[in-house]
């Protein structure tokens, strides 16, 4: 079981640069993937966005590269480069017509295309991409460790609320005889020694008790737990399945409680959706 939180870290030189790289990952429904890269790697985002999906099923992901400069020299450039760029975007601006002058800031938007300090992203994508190999092997590594934390919480309170139930199932007779006792009392006394057929009243209060049996939420529960000590020790993603699941169950929890008229019983529900809720609660990180 993997956590969908998690962050990794790498850093290494490339020439005459220093990269560092940082990927973050949150709870998402789905993988989304965004970048923050410098300039020279930029036409590389769709191969490092894919890189990462093919690992990560769920969450949202940031990945970060960062460049630092070995020195204080400013980059070189290349005169012609820069000049042929600079008409480039006189004839854009004369073809649409714009009236802003061509400025330094857009020089700068075209910065890869004429600065030459470092290469280019061939240059310097090996060592990038094992840095990012190492980055993206630690988030999983911490997701890996925070999933297994999860994964025993998870089991420790669903096994509590497996208990409530295994309770709730040994004094539903009880319940049943309860509630059937309470209704005859409550017919009696509405009809206020009135005559009335001993047998249609018995016929009467069984079908309302019947109304109050809980076997089938009992039954459906006991699938559920089933499903979810399965998920537990599955290998695949199973986050969105279990969220489910646990949608299910309080489903037969409310049930159970608009069903039940004992306060013992109406007790062990309240403590069973108050364990399921913080189930949710960690159900919401797992991938």
């Amino acid at each position: 079981m993997t956590s969908m939180t998690g962050m990794g870290r790498s850093r290494g030189r490339a020439g005459s640069s220093i990269f560092l790289v940082e990927i973050k990952s949150v709870n998402h429904r789905y993988c989304e993937v965004h970048t923050r890269l410098p300039g020279r790697l930029q036409g590389l985002e769709i191969s490092i966005v894919n890189g990462i999906k093919k690992v990560i099923r769920r969450g949202k992901v940031d990945v970060w590269i960062g460049e630092e400069k070995n020195g204080e020299s400013p980059p070189a450039f290349n005169k012609k480069a820069l000049a042929s760029y600079h008409r480039f975007l006189n004839e854009i601006r004369r073809q649409l017509r714009l009236a802003e002058p061509v400025s330094l800031s857009h020089l700068q938007a075209g910065a890869s295309f004429w600065i030459t300090g470092g290469g280019g992203a061939k240059e310097v994508w090996p060592v990038v991409k094992r840095l990012l190999e190492k980055a993206l092997a630690d988030l999983i590594r911490m997701r890996s460790r925070e999933g297994a934390l999860l994964q025993k919480n998870i089991a420790e309170r669903l096994k509590k609320v497996e208990e409530l139930a295994l309770q709730m199932a040994r004094k539903k007779e009880e319940i049943l005889l309860e509630n059937k006792m309470k209704l005859e009392r409550r017919i009696q006394k509405l009809l206020s020694g009135a005559e009335l057929d001993p047998g249609k009243l018995a016929n009467e209060a069984a079908f309302m008790a019947d109304r109050s049996d809980i076997t089938e939420e009992l039954d459906r529960l006991s699938s559920h737990f089933a499903q979810m000590a399965g998920f537990l020790k599955s290998r695949e993603p199973s986050g969105r399945p279990m969220d489910f699941l646990i949608q299910e169950m309080n489903r037969e929890w409310n049930t159970i409680a608009s069903k039940i008229q004992n306060a013992e019983g109406a007790q062990w529900v309240v403590e069973a959706k108050c364990e399921m809720e913080k189930i949710r609660e960690q159900v919401q990180n797992i991938e």
